[in-house]
């Protein structure tokens, strides 16, 4: 595909690149039976879907009633997996080579499905601008791995996976670095920005984590935020969505994770 025309269609539909690609990018290692994902919000997922159709990639349906005529309009159900929390539809395309993509419509949007990701290795993407690492000191310098505290069987899988690939589960990651407010683009980011593209860095995302007594686990606290005049919802960390639900302003909470105080939905 060429380049800067799937920049573009990211750019307008607000995709990103992630999964083992992302991390590929990074880790300057190629897995061979990577497939290439990308996130979009709802609204916009039908320009990916045009983009792979304009390079001769057709869609594979999962099951019989999968269509790419059914909205991916309704929120997922409340998944023991807390991935799957965060993800509407996943759609899968093959061209001719038998290469495989997949488009994942995110439940909220893509900076929230990839904190709600199964552990810090996979934090990683690539936008139409930059490619970011959220957590590249535990992942790239001291190659270890931190995994959200309440996995599923195929989050369980997943660690395993990335164990054998040279990521081990961090046995004392308590570092004050980590349980800290952090802000998309941050410094404690690593950012690559595409030559070609704009510099504008990222911004408007926060969230905050807590690492597990055992210290072999952790929670990403984050509120998900939204306003009426705006299709975009925004990942905020708990002092910001308390100051929006205790002030007047056209923002509203719609939905919060791991954040006991901040429960319930205005």
């Amino acid at each position: 595909m060429h380049n800067t025309v799937v920049l573009r269609t990211m750019a307008k539909s607000g995709a990103v690149i992630s999964g083992s690609m992302a991390l590929a990018f990074f880790s300057r290692r190629v897995y061979v039976s990577s497939d290439l994902n990308f996130y979009v919000p709802a609204p916009t997922f039908m320009m990916l879907v045009h983009l792979l159709h304009f390079f001769g990639y057709i869609h594979v349906p999962r099951s019989e009633s999968e269509t790419l005529d059914t909205f991916p309009s309704m929120l997922p159900p409340e998944y023991p997996d807390e991935e799957q929390q965060h993800i509407r539809a996943v759609y899968s395309f093959v061209n001719s080579d038998a290469c495989l993509i997949q488009i994942i419509v995110v439940a909220w949007n893509v900076i929230d499905t990839i904190l709600g990701f199964h552990s810090t290795i996979v934090m990683n993407m690539i936008t139409s601008t930059h490619a970011i690492s959220l957590y590249p000191y535990l992942s790239f310098i001291t190659r270890r791995n931190l995994p959200i505290r309440h996995l599923g069987i195929s989050g369980t899988e997943a660690i395993e996976k990335y164990t054998e690939r040279g990521w081990p589960v961090a046995v004392q990651p308590a570092s004050p670095t980590l349980q800290r407010i952090r802000l998309l683009g941050d410094r404690s980011c690593w950012l690559v920005t595409h030559s070609l593209c704009s510099r504008q860095i990222p911004f408007g995302h926060s969230w905050y984590m807590e690492i597990s007594d055992d210290v072999d686990s952790m929670s990403i606290h984050r509120s998900i935020v939204k306003t009426s005049h705006m299709r975009t919802s925004f990942c905020v960390d708990g002092d910001i969505a308390a100051y929006i639900r205790q002030s007047d302003t056209p923002w509203y909470v719609a939905r919060s994770f791991h954040m006991p105080s901040l429960d319930k939905s205005d």
